[in-house]
């Protein structure tokens, strides 16, 4: 049975989760030797282990009733949760985590556009107008990537942006799917897809240890606790509050490994926020919080 919690603890709850997704591109940067796939691969492995424990646990004993209520459209959401993952880290391999990360952010604009295609939700003149800000800013980070590589990288990032917002787009198409078990079952997708690539299982302890990390931590918990509080905050909140991820996973490999952004990216990257703000400021406050 689900116990309500209060408005503070939800918030609390969506700010933490936020801090934990960031973790996402140092641990991919402190990693010893472990390939794009490998780290894929285990990634996935722990965190669809650890969310199906967490929904056997919070639904028992109809646990496998939640996953098979998911429907075909919440498996659909889950295959495009599993593509954008897979772009995410193929982008941290060719690019800067800030250039990815700015990029990623503009998932909640471009689901209100695949919205207006798909389902025939109205688009403001609010959203067109952040929109528009956003692609300046946009602009601005390729522009940097010309002169100083990364480009491969972007266009990851934008797939991964692109199939992210799908699987959003998707979810709203079917009200009642669990996100948690959509999560989970994009975790097993990916590493039932991925594994035929992977050359070599054999990785070093230090990275088996990062990569169950970043699979139970960092998106497992950070996936708990986020989708968790969005039920007891409005949509325009919890879209702000999910920006701390952006603006702390530059912070993080900045203090860790040195990766200092480009002026031009940081710049490219605030007047994407901006728009982002202006997007999530436009929400309506009473609509019930669909977390990511």
């Amino acid at each position: 049975m689900t116990q309500s919690i209060s408005y503070r603890s939800a918030i609390l709850m969506i700010i933490v989760g936020g801090a934990l997704l960031s973790l996402l591109g140092i641990g991919v940067r402190v990693m010893e030797a472990a390939t794009s796939y490998q780290i894929i691969f285990y990634r996935s492995i722990f965190s669809a282990g650890f969310l199906l424990l967490v929904l056997f646990i919070r639904d028992f004993p109809k646990g496998a009733k939640t996953i098979r209520d998911i429907g075909s459209k919440g498996w659909l959401a889950a295959g495009f949760l599993s593509v954008a993952s897979l772009f995410m880290i193929l982008s941290l391999a060719f690019t800067s985590v800030a250039n990815a990360v700015f990029i990623v952010s503009l998932a909640p604009l471009s689901s209100a556009v695949l919205g207006r295609i798909v389902l025939q939700e109205m688009v403001s003149k609010r959203t067109w107008l952040a929109i528009s800000i956003a692609v300046i800013g946009i602009a601005i980070i390729f522009a940097d990537g010309l002169s100083t590589g990364g480009l491969l990288g972007m266009f990851f990032a934008f797939l991964m942006m692109f199939f992210y917002s799908s699987s959003l787009v998707t979810i709203r198409s079917q009200r009642g799917a669990d996100m948690l078990a959509v999560c989970a079952m994009s975790g097993c997708l990916l590493a039932l897809g991925i594994a035929p690539f992977v050359e070599s299982f054999a990785i070093s302890t230090k990275d088996l240890i990062l990569c169950a990390s970043l699979g139970v931590v960092q998106i497992g918990l950070g996936m708990v606790l986020i989708t968790t509080g969005a039920q007891y905050v409005p949509t325009a909140q919890v879209s702000l509050l999910a920006l701390l991820e952006v603006v702390l996973s530059p912070i993080w490999v900045w203090i860790g490994v040195g990766e200092v952004p480009t002026i031009y990216s940081l710049v490219g990257g605030a007047i994407v926020l901006l728009g982002v703000v202006m997007q999530a400021l436009a929400s309506q406050p009473e609509s019930p919080a669909i977390s990511h």
